[in-house]
């Protein structure tokens, strides 16, 4: 009986590490699709929920996952902001926080930085779904095709 109990509690306790795991496999997921699709991915730093929190507004309840990589200097336009949204309500403010922030880099370098607001000029919010792309550079749109390819 006892053995039965043991085993009976090691079912229930791999149950519920199941879920974790499947959300770490998409997390994975979508950090190795940005990896990959990115040719200079590996000099880009990459940020976090806080950070898109304090930046852009942007809730860690709205976003199902998302990478944020940013270039290591000041001065370089060069951002990626991948989010999948827990939903179509959240995909939608997310995209609306992402419109603001670029808005706003797009102010902070008028006059400033004529290279990194001609980048930015250029750049739009992508929105498919429930996935939402910011992505800064001179290959953005091969990049957001790259990104959005298995959704």
């Amino acid at each position: 009986m006892k053995r039965l109990t043991g085993i009976l509690a090691a079912l229930i306790a791999l149950c519920l590490l199941v879920p974790c795991a499947a959300e770490t496999a998409e997390a994975q997921d979508l950090r190795a699709r940005a990896f990959a699709a990115l040719s200079d991915a590996d000099e880009l730093v990459e940020l976090y929920e806080e950070d898109l929190y304090e930046l852009m507004g942007i809730e860690p309840e709205d976003c199902e996952d998302y990478v944020y990589l940013a270039a290591r200097d000041a001065l370089s336009a060069r951002e990626v902001i991948v989010i999948r949204a827990v939903d179509a309500e959240a995909a939608e403010r997310v995209e609306g926080l992402l419109q603001s922030y670029l808005q706003g880099r797009r102010t902070e370098t008028r006059g400033y930085l004529p290279d990194a607001y001609a980048l930015l000029s250029g750049t739009e919010v992508v929105r498919r779904d429930c996935l939402v792309l910011l992505v800064v550079g001179e290959h953005a749109d091969e990049e957001i095709e790259l990104l959005t390819a298995e959704e």
